[in-house]
C-alpha cells in the first residue's frame, strides 16, 4: 500500500489487519452498516454510499473491506471508512442508510454498539475477514 495512503488510513501495516474501528487512527472514521439477508456487502455498499446525491463529502472517499461482524442476535454490519471530509461522509453514509432502513453501528471500547438498539462486547461478536473467522484481540 502506497505510504501516503497507509498514513491517510492511519494504518502502520498492511500485513497486520485489523478491524476497522478498532485501530488507533479509526476515531469517527467507522460506521457499520446492517448486511440485509447475507446480501452482497459491495452491492450494500454502493447503495448506501451513492442513495444521497448530490453527495454530500466535499473531498475524499469512503471505503469497505470484507469484514464481516454477526451480533449474538443474528444481525450482519459491515465497515465503511471514510476519509478527507469526515463528517460529510458521516451525514452521506448515515443519510443513505436512514433512507434505505439500515441499522448502523459502531466500534465503541470493547463494545459493538448498534444505533438505537443493544450493545454487544465485541467477544461476543463473531467477526470474519474474507469469510474467515478471525480472532479479536483478547479472544
Amino acid at each position: 500500500m502506497d505510504k501516503s495512503l497507509q498514513r491517510a488510513l492511519g494504518v502502520e501495516k498492511v500485513d497486520d489487519p485489523m478491524l476497522p474501528g478498532l485501530r488507533p487512527h479509526d476515531a469517527g472514521k467507522v460506521i457499520f452498516a446492517f448486511l440485509p439477508d447475507y446480501a452482497d456487502p459491495e452491492d450494500e455498499f454502493h447503495k448506501v454510499t451513492s442513495k444521497i446525491d448530490p453527495p454530500i463529502p466535499k473531498n475524499g472517499g469512503v471505503l469497505f473491506d470484507s469484514w464481516l461482524v454477526k451480533t449474538p442476535a443474528g444481525d450482519v454490519f459491515y465497515p465503511l471508512y471514510f476519509y478527507g471530509d469526515v463528517e460529510g461522509f458521516r451525514q452521506q453514509i448515515e443519510l443513505g442508510a436512514t433512507q434505505l432502513g439500515l441499522k448502523m453501528a459502531k466500534v465503541e471500547g470493547d463494545k459493538f454498539v448498534v444505533s438505537g438498539g443493544p450493545a454487544f462486547l465485541l467477544s461476543e461478536c463473531t467477526v470474519t475477514l474474507d469469510g474467515s473467522p478471525f480472532a479479536l484481540p483478547g479472544q
